[in-house]
């Protein structure tokens, strides 16, 4: 099931170049989260990871620490595939 929160619709995520209006096929960059626990046995906390990421781009710059800029990417967040089995979450993708 894919499920979309407030950051996958705001355009300040993925360092402001996130175009939640844009079709995915037309987007230079598609992004989806799957958070999944499930993998590990006393260590969970990986299922946070891309709500986290989503968070800390906002204020972030489109560049790299050697100054290579990549404003010019059109980035389409599809928002997080949930569920309990992890074969059918990839199934979906």
């Amino acid at each position: 099931m894919q499920k979309k929160n407030n950051d996958v619709k705001d355009k300040k995520t993925w360092c402001g170049l996130n175009q939640p209006e844009m079709k995915e096929k037309d987007a230079d960059v598609v992004v989806f989260g799957i958070p999944f626990d499930g993998g590990v046995s006393y260590r969970g906390g990986a299922a946070e990871a891309p709500e986290v990421l989503r968070a800390n781009t906002k204020h972030s710059t489109p560049q790299t620490e050697r100054l290579h800029f990549y404003n010019r990417l059109n980035i389409v967040d599809s928002g997080d595939f949930v569920g309990e089995d992890r074969d059918t979450l990839f199934t979906e993708v």
